[in-house]
């Protein structure tokens, strides 16, 4: 008698079970990693009138340069105002952005939000952005 045929049933019933998932975490790990960037996300150079009319993704294109250019240091609510536009959120001393930088879960966008904090005087204390 073979080895195998002296398991018991439940034995061999958990062996599938832990086969089956195992197998299942692996595609469930290869999925959600070639998932994870969008690969038709290009970076681009921070262009304002771009920005302003642009959707999410257009925007997550340019976040990278505009915070790498540091455009926004020191200046007013109004001139960062001129410069992106109304925010998708208006705080009093925060204007948040939405913006698309191509992460993905799951094949589904993942935005994050660009938030210009400002200071007391209503100037640009800090630029980050925030999933």
């Amino acid at each position: 008698m073979t080895r195998l045929a002296q398991w018991s049933v439940a034995a061999k019933l958990t062996l599938g079970l832990v086969a089956v998932f195992v197998l299942a975490a692996f595609l469930l790990v290869v999925a959600a990693y070639t998932s994870l960037h969008d690969r038709t996300f290009s970076p681009r150079q921070f262009d304002s009138l771009s920005w302003r009319q642009g959707d999410v993704r257009m925007r997550g294109e340019m976040t990278a340069s505009l915070q790498r250019q540091a455009l926004l240091r020191n200046k007013s609510r109004d001139e960062v105002l001129a410069l992106l536009g109304k925010p998708d959120e208006d705080r009093e001393y925060q204007l948040r952005y939405q913006v698309d930088v191509g992460r993905r879960i799951a094949w589904s966008r993942f935005c994050e939000i660009l938030i210009v904090t400002l200071d007391e005087k209503h100037n640009v204390d800090r630029v980050e952005r925030v999933d």
